[in-house]
């Protein structure tokens, strides 16, 4: 099948020169535009297979705005066509990640290698992003699904990891966080008590205080859950979350007795929705003590054992009910 060809160029008579090149080339011209605006609304409703784009168009819209503007809404790959090639220009050309640059007159040869160039480019991008995709897919439903094991064996606190991750990238961005922190920690949360999988049911789901002997179990899960992902292809940041999740800024935490600037950030902002989501939810031990009270907690050790800047944003969360649980 032809790849079809979207030209934008506000001369006519290079736009005709251009599509008999394209043509003899083997390519469909799906049609011709003049400037900026008409090229986003060709772009956008004509599905081609790539734009040749001049930068020097009519209008209010030059070539570079209109590529900016279209691949907001779509990953069509983009050749700027100019008779001009100042550094400046090209600078800012670079800004709407072009896929090539070609410089008028046109040369048969010059654009057919253009041409191919960014199209085997386009693809192998596109190919490779669907396989990080699925990959990605394929072991956050592994993670998951180790989740799903750990809360069977409690049944109590079934739902509590997932609402934890829900709790913490809500905090994360309230906070402003990249998409890349803002990812982590949602993953770190959903599998932050993967480390209980080696604790006996038992006492998991014991209606009574626990002995020491059964606390240090207990208190021993966050090793555990660090020593199991740390074997599997993560970023070391999701290990780290899941084995700092119990530490608390005073020192007063385990399994290392850090102090607040030796816990990551993303460790501190599952900390205070484990907490949270916690003390809000049923135990074996306890009644659901309600959000209110988790509040209360927060609120009162901001700063003593809590980041602040997390209790801030978290409690604005809550308060204002830009975030509930999904019970």
């Amino acid at each position: 099948m032809k790849k079809k060809i979207l030209i934008v160029e506000d001369e006519k008579i290079n736009a005709l020169y251009l599509k008999k090149l394209l043509e003899s080339l083997d390519f469909e011209v799906l049609q011709s535009v003049n400037n900026g605006r008409g090229a986003v609304e060709a772009a956008l409703g004509g599905a081609p297979d790539l734009i040749l784009m001049d930068i020097m168009l009519e209008g209010d819209m030059d070539g570079i705005d209109a590529s900016i503007e279209i691949h907001k809404q779509s990953d069509v790959p983009i050749i700027f066509i100019s008779a001009f090639s100042d550094e400046s220009l090209v600078e800012r050309a670079m800004d709407a990640s072009p896929y090539g640059y070609i410089i008028k007159p046109f040369e048969k040869r010059n654009l057919a290698t253009v041409l191919t160039l960014a199209l085997h480019k386009y693809h192998l991008e596109k190919s490779l992003t669907e396989s990080f995709l699925k990959l990605k897919s394929i072991l956050n439903g592994a993670l998951h699904a180790i989740a799903k094991a750990v809360e069977v064996r409690d049944p109590y606190t079934a739902g509590h990891q997932k609402r934890v991750g829900e709790l913490s990238k809500a905090i994360a961005q309230t906070m402003g966080l990249s998409e890349d922190m803002v990812e982590t920690i949602y993953v770190a949360g959903t599998i932050h008590d993967i480390g209980k999988i080696s604790v006996p049911a038992e006492i998991l789901s014991k209606p009574t205080r626990l002995s020491e002997a059964e606390y240090m179990l207990i208190k021993g899960h966050p090793l555990t859950g660090y020593e199991i992902l740390r074997e599997i292809e993560l970023p070391s940041i999701v290990s780290e979350v899941v084995y700092q999740h119990h530490e608390r800024i005073d020192g007063s935490g385990y399994p290392k007795n850090l102090h607040g600037g030796h816990i990551h950030l993303e460790s501190k902002i599952v900390a205070v929705s484990d907490v949270v989501e916690s003390m809000s939810s049923h135990r074996p031990y306890r009644p659901a003590l309600g959000l209110e009270k988790a509040i209360e907690e927060i609120i009162s050790n901001r700063n003593v054992i809590y980041d602040p800047e997390v209790v801030d944003a978290c409690v604005s969360l809550l308060r204002e009910r830009e975030f509930s649980f999904a019970w």
